[in-house]
């Protein structure tokens, strides 16, 4: 094989040189095929024949190609004609999602977004020059502009009697932009175009919309929190039939909202479950028709993940990386009683979402009140009994008014339950109150930890400043300390972990 490297197609169309290791062992390869192990933990199936990289687990893939080098680019023939030698770098670690990248990678492997700090030396020691610079960015677009309208050319004369034109009187009027009749518009007129920009917008006019949307919401929530709480108090005191059982579970599978990532084609079928490896897999998934397990491990697979109240927004498909949700048919498989323990776990959740819904005292009772101003109120639990002072604001002294003010405490959007983050944490939190996943600094919510993740990748708000570096210090120089602060937030140590994963 000629002087070369061979490279890969991430999913964004850019290629990717591999790094030196891998490169010896895709020339070392027997019959055109190599095994090869990602930084990210997965392996990879190397074809050099069928020119693709095939995911050993998941079976996806991408094209690979072999760019040769020396010999047979052009400029190998010009005299006195070298490569410049690649600068030494360093494994760098993203700036957006942190993920540890080798030296050759031009872009992070994991979120596409972070670029390594020696792009530029490494382009120039590829290609012998700078990178490319991007293009100019375009003028503003002007506030209004006035376009000269042209005049139009005057038809031709009729011919001069015996002529098709002749026996109307001298030929057709001159069309206007009205019809018949109008005449023309002079080339010296002018016609306004209306600007694209932003229009100014009265501020009462913002208000009174704002004020409208508000209270077509609280009329919402008003309206779904008084119909949930019907539901669920009939579900706490048993008096709910088998038939308006499967009804509820149906209505709430239709309020779940719909997966927002693609649903991964199933590449294989299996022989024996994925899971255990001893039955056949004969649960095929109602919503995204895969099969990957045997009824037995999809019972189980749910029924976990009722006991851990792991089911907002809804139990999700066993196959790895599918967020399909499980069609209420599956649930008929199940123990009555735990359809009803999910379709209370679903009731109450929606509940603790809605701003007016205050917890019932009772740390047992799983229900609660819906308080629509600020006042207190003596009221009774319909659920438990319990009489007590129920009021929708939290009192709050001096100083944690202060720290409200400075921002070290916020309130979950969703429930206003005081929250305070650790410095050292990522601003990705798990409210302890309603459960929403949001977003410390955007306070943007979602339904789990690697939806909202993703999202302040994406957007770089996945770390307050500095914080990341100090996280970083502190597992390096006292990692004694840093597994306290993960405890201490919930979160459980793994010396494995790798970031960005």
């Amino acid at each position: 094989m000629s002087a070369g490297s061979w490279e890969w197609q991430d999913e964004h169309g850019n290629w990717k040189i591999y790094d030196s290791p891998t490169q010896t062992i895709i020339a070392g390869s027997q019959n055109g095929q190599a095994t090869i192990h990602a930084p990210n933990g997965h392996a990879y199936l190397v074809d050099l024949n069928g020119k693709f990289q095939e995911n050993v687990r998941y079976k996806t893939r991408r094209p690979i190609r072999f760019v040769a080098s020396g010999g047979s680019g052009f400029l190998s023939g010009i005299s006195g004609f070298s490569k410049p030698k690649a600068p030494k770098c360093k494994d760098w670690a993203c700036d957006k999602c942190t993920f540890i990248n080798s030296a050759t990678e031009l872009n992070c492997g994991v979120c596409g977004i972070g670029v390594n700090p020696k792009s530029t030396e490494i382009l120039k020691a590829q290609f012998g020059g700078d990178s490319p610079s991007p293009s100019p960015s375009p003028p503003p677009h002007p506030k209004r502009k006035r376009h000269k309208k042209k005049q139009p050319v005057a038809p031709p004369a009729p011919p001069a009697g015996g002529g098709w034109f002749g026996g109307f009187g001298g030929g057709l009027p001159s069309l206007g932009r009205s019809g018949f009749g109008g005449g023309v518009r002079r080339h010296d007129e002018e016609e306004e175009v209306e600007p694209s920009g932003p229009r100014f917008v009265d501020p009462k006019e913002l208000a009174r919309k704002k004020a409208k949307e508000e209270k077509a919401r609280i009329k919402k929530e008003k309206k779904d929190g008084n119909r949930k709480c019907r539901q669920l108090l009939v579900l706490l005191k048993k008096n709910l039939t088998e038939s308006e059982c499967w009804s509820l579970l149906k209505e709430l599978y239709k309020q779940a909202p719909e997966p927002t990532t693609d649903i991964p084609e199933q590449t294989e079928d299996f022989d024996l479950c994925q899971v255990c490896f001893a039955d056949e897999p004969d649960a095929q998934m109602i919503t995204c028709s895969h099969r990957n397990c045997c009824t037995d491990c999809l019972l189980q697979h749910m029924k976990v993940k009722i006991k851990d109240d792991d089911i907002i927004p809804w139990i999700c498909c066993p196959y790895p990386d599918c967020r399909a949700k499980i069609h209420p048919d599956h649930f008929k498989k199940l123990d009555a009683n735990q359809v009803v323990a999910f379709c209370r776990i679903q009731l109450y959740k929606a509940l603790q979402r809605n701003s007016m819904w205050v917890d019932c005292k009772k740390e047992s009772c799983h229900y609660g009140f819906l308080i629509e101003d600020d006042e207190k109120h003596r009221l009774k639990c319909e659920a438990c009994g319990k009489k007590q002072s129920v009021s929708r604001s939290v009192d709050q002294d001096d100083s944690i008014k202060e720290m409200l003010k400075q921002g070290v405490i916020r309130k979950c959007p969703k429930c206003n339950e005081l929250t305070m983050k650790d410095k050292g944490i990522c601003n990705i939190l798990n409210c302890g109150k309603c459960g929403v996943w949001w977003n410390w600094k955007t306070r943007k919510t979602g339904n789990s930890q690697r939806e909202m993740k993703q999202a302040a990748r994406m957007n770089g708000t996945l770390w307050e400043p500095g914080e990341l570096a100090f996280q970083q210090q502190l597992q390096r120089s006292n990692p004694a300390e840093f597994k306290k602060m993960l405890e201490r937030n919930g979160i459980e140590y793994d010396p494995n972990y790798v970031r960005g994963r």
